[in-house]
């Protein structure tokens, strides 16, 4: 008995769909078998294990369960559409199955040129040979091309099901009337230019926000500062409009604290955020941040982010509407499960894939600014009409490990370098002092390749603005939450370890508002990061908001000169060891992985031991600047080191002259103290200040 041709269709797509399903849960099951051991910041001990294994182990399973199904799922479309096409236009077995490894190959190809970071790892460093053959595209290769040729094969699988369902139109005057008649519907009911703007003017008095946050954003490496490379034309253009800051203090050079300092006004003793793994009780603010200021007197307030702005579900800033990732223990193991496979990530890496596994968007190395401009762009136009708003979008791609896509990541690298620093910086916690002058201009390279991919992205958002017709009443303010240093003083590629020289304790800030005409385009002057949240306030009308800061305005139209006195600590220190200057000149506590626990009973989150929390403080290295002269204040295991710095004559600070200048230390160290204990009760013994403050835990 013959069979249907229906029957026949049926038979090959199920062979094709099983083929790409197999095909693909083989390479799934090989990462799996390549799998490294578990990791935090690139550490790994013994309790760390433990711990996995005896709370999160069903989710280890069902997430490698999921993982696997949806990459078979992949296959098995794949498959599928191969059969449809061979069953269309003939080919056999070779089509049949060979057409889903023609897919498989092309969508690797496209993440490889695009995003090596994801095959970047342990696996491939080594295996250098299989390394150089995997990575070969990405030196002569285009990202453009990767996606052409990946759309070339998605039209070859789709054209079997478009021509079929195209002769099925046409074999019927009835379909092609019917199918006429949408469309035209459908062009009669859709506007061809999307419709007009919506009309976004403010209420009166009150003035919108865009306040834009550059990770590690570092001072000297924007081009209208002297930089020798052209890394950020959008941000000078809009310094242009309005007036840049180029010497603001962060007082905490890490993003948690840094972000809780922004948002308050204050100092860290005051919002007690002082690193990066504080308690439940220690996020609960008692001073208002802006957002919550800002939300209940009528504005619309909203934060996007990518993989650094994981601190905001975890403090209640009073944004309405918080679109970033979040993390917690579990999220880290979930982390760790998906970055074993870069291949299905491949599949996986888009939105459809990131709301199945909202993980992926927690990755380090998956910041693309494009799409978090995509999210930003979008939350602008879901604002109201008429209602005034504040929207805050945090940048992640300059940080650590600097993984910018493609092409970005080649922009202003050596393109014959063969280091391990090739796609991203890999060593984060810098045990070793084995980097090589070579190493630390790849990693410049990629900084201020991600860096210009930013500014693309933000002059992306700067446009959108103004389509909205929105320019007029809305301030752009962009800054970074912290500097970065690179390896100046043989010290670390990072930022919050030591408060030498100026690049990761500054951070500058651009200021465009239309109705603010400023005398000078440049200030030069000591300002701090405790003065943006104040500043915001007043560009937008917001007149109930107070803080420690005071607003930058008057700096802007002339009426304030002069340096503020400014204050810095030192952040957590991850390790306990290492051949740095700070490593030496320190107070020791343990490394992150005995300093943390995970907090069972809130959200599975990370947080620092509560017998920890008080020598964590005491042994902060401290700085206070008058803008002139530089005190920084080191505490010991054998006494109080302090070192001088005249920012003036020596702006670098490549001098330490507290020895030629002990009436200056001494100056300093009372208003240190003095600023201190003006804060929080201390108590002053031979140069250590601890703080008395009762531990909130």
């Amino acid at each position: 008995m013959s069979q249907s041709p229906n029957f026949s269709v049926r038979r090959t797509l199920a062979r094709g769909a099983v083929g790409g399903a197999v095909l693909f849960s083989l390479w799934f099951f090989g990462e799996l078998f390549a799998y490294s051991g578990f990791e935090i910041m690139g550490e790994s001990d013994s309790r760390i294990k433990e711990l996995v294994e005896s709370n999160y182990f069903w989710l280890n399973i069902g997430y490698q369960a999921l993982i696997l199904l949806s990459t078979a799922f992949a296959g098995a479309l794949a498959g599928a559409l191969s059969g449809f096409y061979s069953y269309r236009f003939g080919g056999g077995r070779i089509t049949l199955y060979g057409l889903p490894v023609i897919v498989w190959a092309a969508v690797q190809l496209r993440l490889v040129v695009r995003q090596p970071q994801f095959f970047d790892g342990a696996f491939l460093d080594q295996r250098p040979v299989l390394k150089e053959i995997i990575f070969a595209p990405t030196r002569w290769l285009d990202p453009m091309a990767a996606d052409f040729i990946l759309l070339g094969v998605a039209l070859i699988l789709l054209s079997a099901p478009v021509i079929s369902v195209f002769g099925w139109l046409i074999a019927s005057k009835v379909r092609i009337a019917v199918t006429a008649a949408i469309a035209l519907l459908t062009a009669a009911l859709l506007p061809l230019d999307g419709g007009p703007a919506p009309s976004h003017a403010s209420l009166a008095g009150k003035r919108n926000v865009v306040l834009i946050v550059v990770d590690s954003l570092r001072a000297d490496h924007l081009s209208m500062l002297g930089y020798g490379r052209n890394t950020t034309p959008v941000i000078d253009s809009l310094a242009g409009e309005g007036a840049v800051f180029t010497k603001v203090i962060v007082d905490v050079p890490r993003t948690f604290p840094s972000w809780v300092s922004m948002m308050t006004g204050v100092y860290p003793m005051s919002h007690g955020v002082r690193h990066m793994f504080p308690t439940v009780e220690q996020r609960r603010l008692v001073q208002t941040p802006l957002p919550r200021a800002l939300a209940v007197n009528g504005w619309k307030t909203a934060v996007v982010s990518d993989f650094a702005g994981d601190i905001f579900p975890r403090i209640d800033f009073g944004f309405d509407d918080i679109d970033t990732p979040d993390l917690t223990f579990g999220q880290v193991v979930k982390m760790r499960n998906l970055e074993i496979h870069p291949a299905s990530l491949a599949f996986l890496n888009n939105r459809m894939g990131q709301a199945l596994f909202p993980a992926i968007r927690e990755l380090a190395y998956n910041c693309d600014p494009e799409a978090l401009t995509d999210r930003a762009i979008g939350k602008l136009k879901s604002f109201e009409p008429g209602q005034p708003f504040a929207l805050a979008v945090f940048y992640s791609a300059t940080h650590m490990p600097y993984a910018a896509s493609g092409p970005s990541y080649r922009m202003f690298t050596d393109p014959g370098y063969k280091g391990r620093h090739r796609f991203q910086k890999k060593n984060l916690l810098m045990k070793s002092d084995d980097d090589t002058p070579e190493d630390v201009n790849q990693i410049i390279g990629l900084f201020d390749g991600a860096l210009n991919a930013t500014d693309r992205q933000i002059g992306r958002i700067v446009s959108a603005i103004e389509e909205m017709g929105l320019s007029g009443d809305t301030a752009i303010v962009i800054t970074g939450d912290h500097g970065e240093n690179f390896f100046e003083y043989r010290a670390e590629i990072g930022h919050g370890n030591h408060l030498r020289g100026p690049h990761a304790i500054t951070a500058p800030v651009v200021i465009r508002a239309p109705w603010i005409k400023p005398s000078a385009k440049k200030i030069e002057w000591q300002a701090r990061i405790i003065d943006l949240a104040p500043t915001i306030a007043e560009l937008v009308g917001e007149s109930s908001f107070k803080a420690e800061g005071k607003s930058l305005v008057p700096f802007i139209t002339g009426e304030e000169k002069g340096h503020r006195m400014a204050y810095s600590e030192s952040g957590l220190w991850y390790l306990d060891e290492g051949p740095f200057f700070f490593q030496k000149n320190r107070i020791h506590y343990p490394g992150v992985t005995s300093l943390c626990e995970v907090d069972m009973e809130w959200r599975d989150e990370i947080v620092l031991k509560n017998r920890y929390q008080s020598l964590v403080v005491a042994a902060k290295h401290r700085m206070i600047s008058d803008g002139e002269r530089k005190l920084i204040v080191m505490p010991t295991e054998s006494g109080v080191v302090t070192e001088l710095y005249d920012l003036k004559n020596d702006p670098a600070e490549t001098v330490d002259i507290s020895q030629k200048e002990p009436v200056t230390v001494s100056v300093l160290q009372e208003k240190l103290h003095s600023l201190v204990s003006g804060l929080v009760p201390t108590t002053l013994r031979d140069g250590y200040i601890f703080e008395r403050a009762r531990p909130v835990w």
